[in-house]
């Protein structure tokens, strides 16, 4: 899973939005359509062209399915979740699993106030270890600010436009990668062998894989893949030091799903 965190006002919309007071009898004045945009303290949010580049983030993602959508505008603080949700269109919608918590600064500036929203997020919800991005057009709000590098920065007279989507595709391509390394790292020595060949434990030496042991399907390719790597002769048989095998193991499982994505992309880019 690949976490989003995002701004609505600067992002899916230009930053030009504003609250009137709006009670109840005003309200009965109102489009259908208006009335949703009718705070739940009577105040009634407008601007131009509000939400004009949801479709445009929608088309961004479509070819990252394990992306989540956690909400940090401030709308969060006059909307409930279905309401906010109702806002986007049901691709973007169906995505959108939470809304980061309320936190204040002691000077009440708001500086990195939405990095520390996210921090207590992903700790509340067990999710420090996910790979995760924020969409936003002001930088104080995050430690490090411009510079901070899950921060996509977007201009807030101009919010999501095809530039940033291009730069948002490449982050996630990027943070695909790594989510599949760091998954294939993450397998135990017990998986190792379940996937190909019996892990030897060699007394005084640690972890290693026999080459004999390794079923014949794979020991060619795997052989020639180690040309020039350090191995053991044990009992007169090559020996190869159990990290080898794992890393080869993930290669072998992430690259032909790398490749048929980048393939994907070709064909995509080709029409």
């Amino acid at each position: 899973m690949i976490l989003l965190f995002l701004d609505f006002d600067g992002c899916l919309h230009n930053s030009n939005v504003s609250m009137k007071p709006c009670s109840q009898a005003d309200a009965l004045n109102l489009s259908a359509e208006e009335r949703r945009f009718v705070t739940n303290n009577n105040y009634l949010v407008t601007g131009e062209n509000l939400f004009e580049h949801c479709n445009r983030l929608a088309v961004a993602l479509e070819p990252f399915p394990e992306v989540r959508i956690v909400i940090t505008s401030t709308w969060r603080k006059h909307f409930n979740l279905d309401e906010l949700k109702g806002f986007l269109p049901p691709s973007l919608a169906v995505r959108v699993i939470g809304v980061t918590p309320e936190m204040f600064t002691i000077a009440g500036d708001g500086v990195t106030v939405r990095s520390r929203e996210i921090n207590r997020y992903l700790e509340r919800n067990g999710l420090s270890d996910e790979q995760w991005i924020v969409l936003d057009d002001t930088d104080y709000l995050f430690y490090g600010y411009g510079e901070n590098p899950h921060l996509l920065l977007l201009d807030a007279k101009q919010g999501f436009t095809d530039a940033a989507a291009i730069l948002l595709s490449q982050r996630l391509r990027e943070m695909q990668i790594e989510d599949a390394f760091a998954t294939a790292n993450r397998i135990d020595q017990n998986t190792i062998a379940q996937q190909a060949s019996p892990v030897t434990f060699i007394e005084g030496r640690g972890l290693f894989v026999l080459l004999k042991n390794i079923p014949t399907t794979y020991r060619e390719q795997f052989l020639a893949d180690m040309m020039g790597q350090t191995f053991e002769m044990v009992d007169g048989e090559p020996a190869f030091f159990v990290h080898d095998w794992k890393t080869w193991v993930a290669r072998r499982a992430f690259l032909p799903r790398f490749a048929s994505r980048r393939r994907a992309l070709a064909d995509k880019k080709a029409k």
